[in-house]
């Protein structure tokens, strides 16, 4: 074969020259590229949009980052609000979570004023790059006061009991949900008499009705448990920073009062000596933001009326928490330092502290959706997809009302090419999707899953999907269900399927 000599040896320099270039910019005597520096982080939305008019008195701003961000940079310096002409400062706080930083007013916003929103350079990514331009944005208020959206409490919302350094019962004590430590090992959840489970993941007690999670036990548990801990570290930060529509009310005794939705805050300790009474709707939300210790006389309530739901009520307290002898407690507690139940006692809600938890012949419910009547199951990408894609499935489910509700929890089965068993795949609590790898092979597969919310050990209903032609299946006459356990089972009357090409 004839070879053109110009074009060979031209390819061949050009090849040489290319090496000369890689390696002259790899910077290292070892031919290894040095790896390109982080890239410095934008803006990528604010909220409000800039320009916006008719903004509630008593909301905030908030911006959405390219990459994760330094909370450390984040502070009312580097992201203000100021007003007028003359760039007046207005007090506030400044939390962040998710790449999103928001700033909460200390105050309610004047009405029918404008207000300059600005982020600086001086936030940085979390690689320590600044952010690559300043950001700034104008806001219009108008005079109306905005419903309160409930505190968002991320994966630590999977826990009926969430600590730190410790959770003690002095027997025999009633949890409803999961419990769980972080960073501190088992050996610090006392009073239980804990059972490891032969997967080292959880262990169970026979005062937890579900299971025990610990940062020493198996993976995937440490991590899970990282993550539920940051959530309720960022929830604590989010209640705290939230406006308040009442200050000092009572002078920080609210024994006797009946009280409106609304955020309330303190700059001294909350009593709660004699009955108290949250009237109010199912949607609307409580805060109350207590600067110190929060102490409830023995047998007193905090009664719910009007439909209240306990899962919108959230108490954020910087000092102690302590619930006296047969005391009745609503609501979600986010506690900086420890809570202590004294005998008897009873909350209907959830116990979240960055210290301990002690209970004492104590019963600790969660209050979440009410139970599941439907399910559904949602693919992306958009089926049928070939081999080597992943697929993201999404599960939502719906109360009695027909509206999707938080608090679900979900369980992920799978039945793979040649299987007539399902294996469960991913557990309660995890998350409400789940991933199949575009490592599977190719052949039929199906996907089902369990929804329930804790007060169901069980599961409240379920469905499953044809996997690569989007038909959903509802599944008829089941056979009874197994519960959190990773022993196959089939689904019952589940149709065909189609293939993976």
């Amino acid at each position: 074969m004839l070879i053109n000599s110009k074009s060979y040896f031209l390819r061949q320099g050009a090849a040489f020259l290319l090496l000369l270039a890689i390696a002259a910019c790899g910077g290292s005597s070892s031919g290894v590229l040095t790896p390109p520096p982080p890239a410095a982080p934008t803006v990528m939305s604010n909220t409000p949009a800039n320009g916006a008019s008719g903004v509630p008195i008593n909301g905030n701003v908030s911006a959405s980052f390219s990459e994760a961000m330094d909370p450390a940079t984040l502070t009312p310096s580097t992201f203000t609000l100021t007003s007028g002409a003359a760039e007046v400062p207005v007090q506030g706080t400044v939390a962040y979570a998710n790449s999103t930083a928001i700033f909460w007013p200390a105050t309610h916003l004047a009405s029918d004023s404008t207000f300059i929103a600005t982020i600086t350079t001086g936030a940085k990514s979390a690689s320590g790059v600044a952010l690559a331009a300043k950001r700034a944005w104008s806001i219009t208020t108008g005079a109306a006061v905005a419903s309160q959206l409930p505190v968002d409490l991320g994966t630590a919302g999977n826990f009926v009991i969430l600590a730190k350094s410790g959770i003690s019962t002095v027997p025999t004590s009633a949890a409803t949900g999961d419990i769980g430590v972080s960073p501190i090992a088992a050996t610090a959840i006392t009073g239980f008499s804990l059972v490891l489970d032969p997967s080292g993941v959880f262990s169970t007690s026979s005062q937890v009705t579900r299971k025990v999670y610990a940062a020493s036990y198996a993976a995937p548990t440490p991590a899970n448990l990282t993550t539920a801990v940051s959530a309720m570290e960022a929830a604590f930060t989010d209640a705290a920073g939230r406006t308040p529509d009442f200050t000092e009310f009572n002078s920080g005794n609210i024994g006797g009062q009946n009280l409106v939705p609304g955020v309330y805050k303190w700059s001294t300790g909350l009593l709660i000596p004699t009955n108290v009474t949250l009237t109010g709707s199912a949607t609307d939300v409580w805060i109350f933001q207590i600067a110190q210790n929060l102490t409830m006389g023995s047998a007193a309530n905090v009664l719910l009326a009007g439909g209240v739901l306990p899962k919108n009520v959230f108490w954020q307290v910087s000092g102690l928490v302590d619930l006296g002898t047969t005391a009745h407690f609503e609501g979600v507690i986010l506690c900086q330092t420890g809570i202590t139940l004294h005998a008897g006692a009873v909350i209907n809600g959830r116990l979240l502290a960055q210290t301990a938890v002690a209970l004492d012949s104590s019963t600790v419910t969660e209050s979440l959706a009410p139970p599941a009547t439907a399910v559904t199951l949602t693919p992306s990408p958009i089926l049928p997809v070939t081999a080597g894609t992943a697929v993201v499935f999404t599960a939502v489910g719906s109360g009695s009302a027909g509206t999707p509700a938080a608090g679900y929890q979900y369980q992920f089965w799978k039945r793979g090419p040649g299987e007539n068993l399902w294996t469960m795949v991913q557990d309660y609590g995890v998350g409400s999707t789940y991933t199949l790898p575009g490592s599977a092979p190719p052949g039929t597969y199906g996907v089902g899953v369990d929804v329930r919310t804790s007060l169901n050990v069980l599961w409240d209903t379920y469905t499953a999907i044809n996997f690569f032609d989007l038909l959903a299946v509802p599944i008829q006459n089941p056979a009874p269900r197994m519960s959190g356990t990773a022993s196959p089972k089939t689904y019952q009357n589940f149709l065909g399927s189609a293939d993976v090409r």
